[in-house]
């Protein structure tokens, strides 16, 4: 009863916090002394403007991560037409839409991708760049003067990579992606030699990186998340999250992209689960799939938010059947899901079976991108791509409230939210 107790008069005071302080904060009206306004345009030689930071070193792309033909890359094509609902399929609906044949709209969305830049990790003095078309490992004892020691073109998107001592992990979830890391893409809808899940690297050898595992999954893998457990030190655990369409039944058994209400078993609403043995990273392999968005009081694995927008002059959230990214704090045994349209809090003192605590939605929020924690483990961000990587927003005609960051802390193992930035 006490517990209880304690858990009620915080959540009153955090309440009262929040209603008091928990306002936006108000824009600065921007001004012609502003530094970024009027900066020169230029591929190696644009005018830069930086604020309590400094630019330290840079260095080109290296060869076979740029297109010669087009080295500032293609133009940004025109943001889609969206319907009513705001989304680009219709408010509600949880089936991913089939694949479709590739038309030259797709193919030049595609390419603006096809070379970028995507996530970091690092691991002692050295760092490694993830890349639609691979990865770059470089040497930054001396930062002033960072070393190139290996290029890995292996093309597939996204590209976000991960260090676990000599084991490098990185997400692929686009349909040209290949077994064999070829150039060449694959033509056949259904293929087996496509590769869209979680490759994973020797790189006891920086400057020759092998590819030693590849885990295929339906979705492929957009992101991942490495899952250490103290009392499982023969394993580590990664959580792979697929946004992409799910790939034909023929191409790998088990798959199916069908709404549940078809398909009990469909590769919507869950997240791969892969268990890598340390002393044999060879032989990872996925472990679970946990629904992880379903409703416990009914069983319906589609059980959080359904797409949609929230109410006049609200924001379009997209149906959560997906997590964007999942971010783990080991040591307090939580992980703090973006997840499409829900931000979720999970329990994952058992890695390999997550378990969900609590889920919010936020009317302001259009795709709840990635979260990150605070030193202790007690409070946490999260973010929202609003209008996704190519999208123009910030309009005269948009609110101000979208597109902000979220801070909630966490009460009695329940998301509370403080306010927004």
């Amino acid at each position: 009863m006490k517990a209880a107790t304690t858990c009620f008069s915080l959540s009153v005071l955090l309440l009262a916090l929040t209603a008091s302080g928990g306002a936006q904060q108000t824009p600065a009206v921007g001004n012609a002394s502003d530094p970024r306004v009027g900066l020169k345009a230029g591929l190696h030689d644009a005018g830069q403007a930086a604020r309590n930071m400094d630019l330290i070193s840079t260095l080109p792309k290296p060869e076979g991560f740029f297109d010669p033909k087009a080295p500032g890359g293609v133009p940004v094509p025109p943001e889609r037409e969206l319907n009513p609902g705001g989304e680009d399929r219709p408010s509600g609906s949880n089936a991913e839409p089939p694949p479709q044949p590739e038309t030259p709209a797709m193919r030049t969305l595609t390419a603006g991708l096809a070379f970028a830049n995507s996530d970091l990790a690092f691991a002692a003095n050295h760092l490694f760049m993830g890349n639609f078309n691979g990865f770059n490992t470089y040497d930054i004892e001396r930062p002033s003067r960072p070393k190139l020691l290996a290029s890995i073109v292996c093309p597939g998107g996204q590209g976000d990579v991960s260090v676990h001592g000599h084991l490098l992990f990185m997400s692929v979830e686009q349909t040209r992606g290949r077994i064999d890391c070829g150039t060449g893409g694959v033509q056949e809808t259904v293929s087996g030699e496509r590769f869209r899940g979680i490759r994973i690297f020797d790189i006891t050898d920086l400057t020759r990186p092998k590819q030693i595992a590849a885990i295929q999954t339906c979705r492929g893998s957009h992101t991942h998340t490495l899952v250490t457990d103290a009392k499982d030190l023969a394993n580590l655990y990664v959580y792979g999250s697929g946004t992409s369409t799910v790939r034909a039944g023929e191409e790998l058994s088990g798959c199916s992209g069908k709404d549940p209400k078809e398909d009990p078993n469909t590769a919507l609403f869950s997240i791969d689960v892969i268990q890598v043995p340390l002393a044999a990273p060879q032989d990872a392999k996925i472990v679970n799939r946990p629904r992880i968005f379903m409703d416990t009081a009914t069983g319906s694995i589609a059980g959080l938010w359904p797409g949609g927008n929230h109410g006049e002059g609200t924001q379009s959230s997209r149906a959560t059947n997906q997590c964007h990214d999942i971010t783990v704090f080991p040591e307090v045994g939580l992980a703090a899901g973006a997840c499409s349209g829900n931000g979720i809090l999970l329990d994952i003192r058992d890695p390999k079976n997550p378990v969900r605590l609590d889920q919010v939605t936020d009317k302001s929020f259009a795709y709840w991108h990635s979260a990150t924690f605070n030193n202790d483990g007690t409070k946490f961000l999260f973010s929202d791509e609003w209008g996704g990587w190519g999208a123009r927003k910030c309009r005269a005609s948009d609110s101000r409230e979208w597109g902000a960051d979220a801070l909630f802390t966490i009460i009695c193992d329940n998301m509370r939210v403080l306010g927004y930035f």
